[in-house]
């Protein structure tokens, strides 16, 4: 009788084990399937981080080209052109070039801005607010010599407000730059207040601070080219307002 008894606690034991083990795997099996599915009960495909950072769902940011393009698009830039042109990096040697004569301008940073009236200069340094530009300007007749060698405005550079305005405001610019963006909102506001004043665009993108400017800058050149001086500067206006 006590081999029988035996025989029956350790059968029992086994028995209650094995149902044990069981539940165990289902419930492992079942919390498996519920974490990869969609609901359907198929495992679900792998996502790819949309942002780098294994992926907890925030979108990713948007490329340099992705952004010039999105740009180019509100401009009603000519897509394929646009594309074309930024893709061969048409402009790269020109925005250089733009770079050195800056430098020969004397600007060492960004924004930075020669006032021009006849053959008085005079230094816009910085992101000055408007009042402080037309005190600049209001001065020019008795400014001071300006020792900087300006390349000259030609048909090639890009022009905003007056033809030819009897003051003429060359700035040199970087389109990442947060005091750029500052002083082109100052630099609308006067040409929309003022019929004498021509607004000249040139490059001066600063690598080391803004890795993407100068990308930007050829995107900038390449929507000239595409569509001239109008899509030149609805393009600008996106780009340094994005």
């Amino acid at each position: 009788m006590k081999i029988l008894r035996d025989q029956t606690f350790w059968l029992g034991a086994m028995t209650a084990f094995a149902i044990v083990f069981f539940f165990l795997f289902v419930g492992m099996a079942q919390d498996k399937v519920s974490f990869h599915s969609d609901g359907s009960g198929a495992p679900a495909r792998a996502q790819a981080p949309t942002n780098g950072n294994a992926g907890n769902g925030a979108p990713a940011p948007a490329s340099p080209r992705d952004q010039v393009v999105a740009v180019a698009k509100t401009a009603k830039v000519n897509a394929k052109k646009f594309a074309e042109c930024i893709d061969e990096g048409k402009y790269v040697d020109y925005v250089k070039d733009e770079i050195v004569k800056a430098n020969k301008a004397g600007a060492q940073g960004t924004p930075y801005s020669i006032a021009m009236k006849g053959d008085k200069k005079a230094v816009i340094s910085g992101a000055l607010p408007k009042d402080q530009v037309i005190a600049i300007l209001d001065g020019l007749d008795t400014a001071e010599p300006l020792d900087v060698e300006v390349a000259p405005v030609t048909d090639r550079d890009y022009t905003r407000g007056a033809e030819n305005g009897a003051i003429t405001i060359i700035e040199y610019s970087d389109i990442d730059c947060p005091f750029c963006k500052r002083f082109h909102t100052s630099m609308k506001e006067l040409i929309a207040e003022r019929d004498d004043i021509t607004w000249v665009y040139r490059h001066l993108p600063l690598a080391q601070l803004h890795p993407n400017a100068a990308f930007k800058a050829e995107a900038s050149e390449c929507a000239g080219e595409i569509g001239g001086s109008e899509k030149f500067w609805t393009f600008l206006d996106g780009i340094i307002e994005a």
